[in-house]
């Protein structure tokens, strides 16, 4: 069992699901068939997964606050 005020699991797997996608384009751009749709949706999830990465850092450091004041 875990503790997660800030929505921290539901954030990461998100960001997870979207950096499962973007492997997927990165690969189909990067093989022999050099796929441009690909590359193109490879850059939409990288700036999404920009994106997600602040608020997580945030929440991950006030989550990181709360179980300090809880000792």
């Amino acid at each position: 069992m875990f503790y997660d005020d800030h929505d921290i699991d539901e954030q990461y797997q998100k960001l997870r699901k979207i950096l499962l996608e973007t492997e997927g384009d990165l690969y189909k751009f990067l093989g022999r068939t050099k796929n441009d749709t690909a590359a193109v949706r490879a850059r939409k999830n990288l700036k999404e997964i920009e994106e997600l990465i602040t608020p997580l850092r945030k929440s991950i450091q006030m989550q990181r606050q709360d179980n300090k004041g809880e000792y």
